[in-house]
């Protein structure tokens, strides 16, 4: 957690100051199923693991490029190198999502 708010603190990247904000949420949801849709660097990705792990839940993180400078390599993390879109199309319908971050292509 003192990552996260040194991050939040002094972090330059554009969500670093959102790091705590989004891992709370993923805490509270005690979700099963998370999906980050955009890594780049993978500063959102860590919050959203760390959620994830802590709920004995999975993240799946999707981009066209691999992670620069975080991700995770354990049973509770998956990286996904494809185009979002396909992601989701390729989704089983009746497998539900808890959470969903998407910080892609805008």
């Amino acid at each position: 957690m003192q990552k996260f708010i040194d991050k939040s603190l002094h972090g330059s990247s554009d969500s670093d100051r959102h790091l705590i904000s989004l891992f709370a949420i993923a805490l509270a949801s005690k979700g099963k199923t998370y999906i980050e849709l955009g890594v780049r660097e993978g500063h959102t990705t860590e919050p959203l693991y760390e959620a994830a792990k802590l709920n004995e839940g999975h993240l799946w993180s999707v981009d066209i490029n691999e992670p620069s400078e975080y991700k995770p390599n354990n049973g509770h993390y998956t990286f996904c190198k494809k185009d979002s879109i396909k992601f989701l199309e390729e989704w089983p319908k009746d497998k539900k999502i808890d959470i969903v971050y998407v910080d892609d292509w805008h």
